[in-house]
């Protein structure tokens, strides 16, 4: 076997096997969830990327683990390591014989189930043209960039169906990355968006852990929780500990000024100084009261 075969190992899947269906979505998000929250993956920014990474796995025959170890989510598109591509093809019934690689270009024989040879190959011009040669991966590499882009290049010509249209991590990124580690270095260096200080002051414990959740997916949501504070810091009250039951009728009012005067509530109720000294339950029941007679 050539050095070049050595290095590239590609990872086994294994469709014989028959992978756990989901009864439901439920499921599939109770196991993409957990595996996410293990720490194993932080190439993914949030659980809704893992669910969505199981999922398209299952759709190609593969297993969770190695879907979350395998692909990932890079502009909005779901993408592979390229060497879970050509397992996924080996799966299938194709395989390949390198009749060249070195770092000028790579020739292959990709083979179909039926033993028809098909000649690919992808040359260091190529890359050049597509602006790829430049990178660092390609400078340090370049044997080994031009096995996977000739391999990826070969299964999506003569193999599509076992792809469903996904690209490479080395697609996607433009050359930038190619391996999953890669992609969590980068991840790493991203500034990574949090409450203000003033969080816990103003939102209780659960609202918290909710919208750290949530600001991992959308900078909207983020704004939204921003927005929250600042009107609860505005009404001189201490929401640490307040029930979502009692906040819920504040935002109620406050989001409905075509219907409630919040400025009258504010007076009658959340600035009163009797209102302040009675119990939540209290508090909850006299906000009704206000709700029902104002509406």
């Amino acid at each position: 076997m050539s050095k070049e075969g050595k290095e590239l190992k590609p990872v086994n899947v294994d469709s014989s096997k028959q992978l756990a269906t989901y009864e439901s979505y439920n499921q599939l998000k109770a196991i993409a969830s957990d595996l996410y929250k293990s720490g194993l993956f932080t190439h993914l920014k949030n659980p809704q990327q893992a669910i969505a990474v199981v999922e398209f796995g299952r759709e190609l025959g593969v297993p969770p683990m190695q879907s979350l170890q395998s692909m990932a989510v890079i502009s909005g598109k779901m993408c592979m390591t390229a060497q879970l591509m050509l397992a996924l093809a080996k799966s299938n019934g194709y395989s390949i014989k390198i009749k060249k690689n070195d770092a000028s270009k790579c020739e292959i024989d990709f083979i179909d189930p039926v033993g028809d040879k098909h000649p690919v190959e992808f040359t260091i011009q190529e890359a050049e043209s597509l602006g790829l040669s430049g990178k660092d991966n390609w400078k340090k590499q370049p044997e080994n960039m031009l096995f996977w882009r000739t391999v990826s290049k070969a299964i999506r010509r003569f193999a599509p169906e076992t792809l469903l249209g996904i690209y490479t991590i080395e697609e996607m990124t433009g050359g930038e990355a190619i391996t999953i580690e890669e992609i969590e270095e980068e991840n790493e260096k991203e500034p990574q968006a949090k409450l203000p200080d003033n969080a816990n002051q103003f939102l209780t414990v659960a609202e918290i852990k909710d919208w750290e959740d949530w600001i991992e997916t959308s900078e909207r949501k983020l704004a939204y929780a921003k927005e929250e504070i600042e009107h609860r810091e505005h009404l001189i009250l201490s929401f640490g500990k307040m029930k979502p039951a009692l906040l819920s009728r504040i935002r109620k009012v406050r989001k409905e000024p075509e219907k409630y005067d919040w400025e009258a509530f504010k007076k009658d109720r959340l600035l009163n100084a009797i209102w302040k000294e009675l119990s939540e339950e209290n508090q909850i029941n006299e906000l009704e009261k206000w709700i029902e007679n104002n509406g």
